[in-house]
Formats: C-alpha cells, structure tokens, sequence
C-alpha cells in the first residue's frame, strides 16, 4: 500500500504558505516528518510496558480540568500516544521519535488513518503497509504477527481501535489538521524551545505529555539535564505526565502516572540504586516504593559514598499515593 494522503491532513500540514499573513495550527513548529540520518536496525511500534490498562482508565476517570480547545497531547514512542489520545481527546496532538523509519511508520499510519472509514478498514489498510515495508520493520519475515499482533488490537482492552468511537477521535485529529508528527530528539533544546513558545503563543496547554522509558536510554548526565530542562518547559500543574523504567532496571518497563513537575522522574543510576517494589496489601490501594543504595565501587570512603547517594537521591522522584494529586505520583503496575 502507497502512502497516498487523501485528507485534509495533507492541505492544512503539507500547504505552503503563499504569505506571511497565512498560518497553519502548527506554525512555528518543525516540519513533519523529516528525515535527520538516523534510523535504527528496527524501530518500536507496539508497546510492552506494564501498566497501560491502569493508566489509561485512571485517566478516563479523571479528565483534565483544561478547556478542550487548549489541550495538547504530546509524545514519543509509537502505539501507546493513539491510545491515549482516544480516552483522553486533546485538541492538538504531536506525536515524536527521533528515528527516521519511525517517521515512515508515522507516515504509513497517517496515511491509512485519512484512507479508512472503520478501524477494520485500518487494520486492513495498515497491514498492507507494514507487509510492503516489513524489511525495515520486522526483518525479512513478512509474518510479524508474533512481533505485532495487529489483528488483536480490534479486541485489546483500551487500544484505540477496539472501539469505534475511540478511533473516530484519532480520526477526527487527521481530518481537521489537528495531528503533527515531528522527527524529534528529546535532548534536543532548540526544537522544545519552539514548542514551549508555540504553546504559549496560543495559550495551549499539555494535557497528557508521555515520554516512555526514553530515560533509561540517555547514558550521559548532560543528556539527563537536557531531557529534564526540555520537559520542564512544557509541562504545567495539570500535565499528566506518563513515563516508564525497568524495575531494578531488569524486566518490562513499568508505567508511571504524575501530575506537573512531579511527574518528571528519574531512575537512580543502575550502579548506585536498585529500585524494589513493594506490593501493596489487599485492603490498600497505593503502590509504595523505597530504594536500596548500592556502592558503585565498594573501597570508596563512607563520605564519598554518601555523596553518590546523595547524587542519586536528588535525580529520584518516586511517590505513591492512593490518588494522584499535583506533586505527587504513583507507579501503575499490574504484572
């Protein structure tokens, strides 16, 4: 299947300006879906981590207090942002990944999104492209429904096209030129300057911002302070703010849910923490946390141990609270 935008996605993202007076929603905004020289060996399309099912109903239950017209979706990884777009209907939503093929994966689903009437027709549709593009996405195997089950996501609990309604919502954002796909770095100052501004200059807010477990993978401490700053100048009081981490750093990822600034976490180093989960008792509801520090070379004096403890106490923000409230936080885990 070609990739043939057939909607008003095409005219309202793809136009050119003819005057300076002429503006899109996303000016001032990167263009979509450029290529940067990146591309991994395989990019991610579905999602693993745990949690999604409890995220995702405790923000059914609990919708933001923003005006619809100011709420923006923002978020990296693939599969998991329609999911949450269709439960949480932002006005906007911009959807990132820093990985070239991961721009075609977002072209392709775009794409079948504007072509297809039902989400049947999608399923259809997008499994044609996934089938003519399975070489980039899978390897050489053209049966990659062991990788991505995409037939079930008509029946899957919370997927955003186990419902009619839920993908009319992601519909609806392509149609009316409300969706935007950005090659993205999350490091990357200078581009989450332009979309803090862009927010502001419209007085839009995030309603959802999901980040993934895109920490784990920054191996550097300048890195880490990028990603915070960046983070820190989107986000408002009523972000609700999805990020996920390996516990103990071994295993699936595992959902967090916050709200604001509280919401932006991180994991302690591998070396010096391991983080434990404790499960909760059968008449609690909260989740709780503690962390066990570990000495990433033992013959260090006991000052310097505690320095590094320190270190890593400053960059870990883990709460638990039987209801998430600003500042506070909770892992959402039901494996």
């Amino acid at each position: 299947m070609s990739i043939d935008f057939n909607c008003k996605y095409t005219s309202i993202i793809y136009q050119k300006e003819s005057n300076s007076n002429k503006t899109t929603p996303f000016s001032g905004l990167p263009q979509p879906f450029l290529r940067k020289g990146y591309a991994s060996t395989f990019p991610y399309i579905s999602c693993n981590e745990k949690g999604q099912e409890a995220t995702l109903s405790y923000l059914q239950a609990h919708p933001t207090t923003l005006a619809l017209e100011r709420r923006v979706h923002l978020g990296f990884s693939v599969w998991f942002n329609f999911d949450l777009v269709a439960v949480t209907q932002p006005y906007y939503m911009i959807c990132c990944d820093k990985d070239d093929h991961a721009m075609t994966l977002y072209e392709g689903i775009s794409s079948c999104i504007c072509q297809s009437a039902s989400r049947q027709e999608f399923v259809t549709n997008f499994k044609a492209f996934l089938l003519e593009n399975a070489e980039v996405f899978f390897g050489d195997t053209e049966d990659f429904s062991a990788i991505f089950d995409l037939a079930g996501e008509l029946t899957r609990e919370g997927s955003w096209l186990s419902k009619d309604e839920s993908f009319q919502v992601v519909k609806t954002l392509h149609h009316e030129g409300r969706a935007l796909y950005l090659n993205l770095d999350i490091t990357d100052e200078t581009e989450f300057s332009r979309i803090a501004e862009w927010l502001k200059s419209r007085d839009l807010g995030l309603s959802t911002l999901y980040v993934s477990n895109i920490v784990e993978w920054l191996d550097s401490l300048p890195l880490k302070e990028a990603y915070s700053r960046n983070l820190h100048l989107v986000v408002e009081s009523t972000t609700f703010c999805i990020q996920a981490y390996k516990m103990g750093g071994v295993g699936q990822p595992v959902q967090t849910l916050g709200m604001g600034e509280a919401g932006i976490k991180f994991p302690s180093p591998r070396k010096l923490a391991t983080v434990h989960k404790k499960r909760p008792s059968a008449d609690s509801a909260s989740l709780v946390s503690h962390v066990s520090f570990k000495s990433a070379e033992s013959p260090e004096s006991p000052s310097k141990r505690r320095k590094i403890v320190d270190s890593a106490l400053s960059k870990l923000e883990l709460y638990s609270s039987e209801k998430i409230a600003p500042g506070r936080a909770r892992k959402l885990d039901q494996g």
